[in-house]
């Protein structure tokens, strides 16, 4: 297994129980997030983008099996729900406009002016 390298060095120091004094630790609640502790003070970390936390070092997402609520998975789903909904919301723009030149034509036939 391969380290990205590319872990982001944002830190925060965090209210997280360290279960030891020194170390590296998954976050409970999101895969992409993970914990330095020492002296038993925990400082919360987030993996680059496109990367999750693994045992010991942030992995490319597609090599970690992940599905702590919160985390990575979550925010795809999100991202996929608002695309889709984006999408909906096209099709349903594109249908009114084309029923509007349908009706724009049956009202200028009625009047006698034909379309080509």
């Amino acid at each position: 297994t391969q380290s990205t390298g590319e872990e982001e060095q944002e830190e925060e120091q965090s209210d997280f129980d360290c279960p030891e004094p020194t170390g590296w630790f998954a976050s409970p609640t999101s895969c992409a997030d993970y914990y330095g502790c020492s002296g038993d003070v925990a400082w919360k970390y987030t993996c680059a983008e496109g990367t999750l936390w693994d045992v010991d070092n942030c992995q490319w997402s597609d090599l970690v099996n992940c599905d702590k609520d919160g985390g990575e998975d979550e925010e795809e789903e999100q991202e996929e729900e608002q695309e889709e909904e984006q999408e909906e919301q096209e099709e349903e723009e594109e249908e009114e406009r084309i029923r509007r030149v349908v009706v724009n034509q049956n009202h200028q036939c009625r009047w006698g002016n034909r379309i080509n």
